[in-house]
């Protein structure tokens, strides 16, 4: 095939895409794999500086070393649904790639896989997922990996310092035990934090798909008033008194957030267009807003609790000056 070619379309009888098929094909744009190919060969897209995005059909289970290596302009990849192991560098040096799903079907993800991957933010990794080779992820400055406490994935995260969001804290609920643990104040504010922070990514996450941008802004609006939440509760002291009204939220109207979002990626993702489809969009759209609005009074009610905490202990400051002879209780007041 030409290298000078911008755009390669695969033909339908090919299976495999040999080691380095595709290596330094500096001007390829895009390519379009059929849904023969079952293997991925050794650096087969390495150097393509101008790839952008790629969707590997799920016919493909095996992707060799350094399969996309230096393409430094790829931002997004679709991995085959029947893929068992990422080999070592896969997207080693690929830094502008942002957002990439690892399939269900993974077990391994292999050495310097994503190593300086500066801009990718988000990576799911699956509980199937049992070894993480050294340096997968350096140089990934802005990453979240998203995963489940008990995972492999996490320990190997919490060894190497690299941000997680517990995706299996969203419907929380701990175990008699557990409950000992968060009657510390830190054991509560882990506890209700990780909730919010699970929200907040699966926000980020679905997000992506939402092209309109009301509503894009309104999800972002959401995001920053759950920050505002968990910034709040960072440093009080009496947390269950919060939990109770935070408990409604994340129990039973977050899910349901989710469930409609998840709704609308998955119109996107899949192009419908047919009028029933536009509706639904249409409807979600409209609800986020309510959503938001909520959420807003709920922050505004958590404040109005630490303000009134906040005059108790004036009051009773005024009271203990007035009475030791310090404070004139009918000329000089404390106002907020």
């Amino acid at each position: 095939m030409d290298r000078y070619q911008t755009s390669i379309s695969i033909p339908d009888n090919i299976t495999i895409i040999e080691q380095g098929a595709f290596r330094d094909y500096k001007n390829m744009t895009s390519v379009t794999l059929p849904e023969s190919v079952i293997r991925i060969g050794k650096a087969s897209f390495f150097g393509c500086t101008s790839l952008t995005s790629i969707s590997l059909p799920d016919s493909v289970t095996s992707i060799g070393e350094g399969a996309f290596k230096g393409c430094k302009n790829l931002t997004s990849i679709t991995l085959p649904g029947n893929l068992a192991n990422i080999d070592d560098g896969i997207f080693y040096g690929c830094e502008n790639l942002t957002d990439i799903n690892i399939p269900e079907s993974v077990k391994s993800i292999g050495e310097g896989t994503f190593y300086g991957c500066k801009r990718l933010t988000r990576l799911n990794i699956p509980d199937n997922v049992k070894y993480i080779g050294k340096w997968a992820f350096y140089g990934c400055m802005n990453l979240t990996v998203y995963c489940t406490q008990k995972s492999f994935a996490h320990k190997y995260c919490r060894k190497n310092r690299i941000k997680t969001a517990l995706t299996d804290l969203i419907n929380y609920k701990p175990d008699i035990k557990e409950k000992i643990d968060e009657k510390t104040v830190d054991g509560a504010f882990y506890g209700i934090s990780a909730k919010i922070n699970a929200y907040i990514g699966e926000i980020d996450r679905h997000g992506k798909f939402i092209a309109d941008a009301n509503v894009s802004l309104e999800l972002a609006e959401i995001k920053n008033i759950l920050s505002k939440m968990i910034n709040l509760l960072k440093d009080e002291k009496d947390i269950e008194k919060y939990s109770e009204q935070l408990d409604q939220f994340f129990s039973s109207y977050f899910p349901t957030v989710m469930k409609i979002l998840d709704t609308y990626r998955k119109i996107e993702e899949q192009g419908l267009n047919v009028s029933s489809a536009v509706e639904t969009k249409a409807r979600i759209a409209e609800s986020i807003p309510s959503v938001r609005k909520a959420l807003e009074k709920e922050l505004d009610n958590m404040y109005q609790n630490k303000m009134l905490d906040i005059t108790t202990d004036i009051d009773v400051l005024e009271s203990m000056l007035a009475k030791d002879g310090l404070l004139d209780k009918n000329t000089m007041k404390f106002d907020l």
